[in-house]
């Protein structure tokens, strides 16, 4: 288990005994969620009080930014008293990972990634980037540049934090006022 926590956001990286499919998956992810806000901030919250908006956002009340990630046996919970992003992908070498970079990149990034392990960090750039905008701006994650000269959007602070082995993780958290 990874936690960190600042005065303004907190996060924590949590292993499953084994993957969580479906309502189980819901179920775990808001039970960390609410474990992540009493430690953080000394709330008492229950995991019923966690609930998923209709893009998809978790929600307990407008005081937070809420986001949860999951993939493998890992998860991962940030809250934020900016809007906030988190993303973690478990870093696969059998995957096309060209054909998905083809419908994520920015026209101003590069064609191709130098390396598998810089597609998934790219990747999870952009998914903690768009879930910060509620999955809803822009209309495409390819209209989102985190690589390169400009890939960077003013009032955004996007980090690459440390994964679990054979992982790539990235958290965003943005000024609410920012496009």
């Amino acid at each position: 288990m990874n936690e960190h926590k600042t005065d303004t956001f907190a996060y924590q990286v949590l292993h499953l005994e084994h993957q969580l499919k479906g309502e189980a998956r819901r179920q775990k992810g808001r039970l960390a969620m609410a474990q992540l806000l009493n430690d953080w901030q000394g709330e008492n919250f229950s995991y019923q009080q966690v609930i998923r908006l209709s893009n998809g956002r978790p929600y307990i009340n407008p005081n937070y930014s809420l986001s949860i990630s999951h993939s493998g046996e890992w998860l991962v919970v940030m809250a934020s008293f900016q809007a906030c992003g988190v993303d973690i992908e478990r870093v696969n070498a059998k995957r096309n990972i060209q054909s998905i970079w083809s419908h994520i990149r920015h026209p101003d990034e590069p064609i191709s990634p130098p390396d598998v392990a810089s597609f998934y960090q790219w990747w999870t750039r952009k998914e903690a980037l768009w879930k910060s905008f509620d999955c809803t701006w822009p209309a495409r994650m390819s209209q989102l540049q985190v690589v390169g000269e400009n890939g960077s959007i003013s009032g955004v602070s996007m980090e690459d934090v440390v994964a679990p082995k054979a992982y790539k993780m990235s958290i965003c958290n943005r000024l609410k006022s920012c496009p």
